[in-house]
């Protein structure tokens, strides 16, 4: 049997255009479906250099992929958990106290110091804040999300 589905706007393919697509619609409120043909992520080759995915510790073993489903950016803050506050912007972004234990590297630069936090997009951009303190943070999400509001 079939089951049909009705959404406003059907994007075909998970790839940087399509997740990119799919979050901006999601945010304006737009009732989008993402399909996807590809059973996993898993790819042959690299499609979107710039989007993250790493194995992350937080409260259990978690992806980034995973963590933007919700077309919301994440701040992953790598730092002491809870340091980062990102209370003007929590109802549009989403902290994630985590940690990575791999190597950090940059696809032009090679090795980097860890940050202490990575602010993502839905679409896989990536803003980097590692000098110890939030005022990176605070100007990355307010150029991605907006003024601060009153929590």
């Amino acid at each position: 049997m079939t089951t049909t589905t009705k959404h406003a706007v059907v994007i075909a393919g998970g790839g940087p255009t399509g997740l990119m697509l799919a979050a901006e619609l999601a945010l304006a409120h737009v009732d989008v479906a993402l399909v996807e043909r590809r059973k996993s992520q898993d790819l042959a080759g690299t499609r979107a250099g710039g989007l993250p995915d790493l194995d992350l510790v937080t409260e259990g073993p978690r992806r980034v992929f995973t963590l933007l489903h919700d077309a919301k950016p994440v701040l992953l803050n790598l730092g002491e958990p809870g340091a980062l506050d990102i209370a003007p912007w929590a109802a549009r972004v989403e902290r994630v106290d985590a940690r990575y234990t791999g190597a950090w590297e940059l696809p032009a630069l090679g090795a980097v110091p860890a940050p202490s936090a990575v602010l993502i997009r839905p679409d896989g951009y990536v803003a980097w804040a590692s000098d110890g303190t939030d005022q990176g943070v605070r100007g990355a999400l307010t150029a991605w999300c907006g003024p601060p509001t009153a929590p």
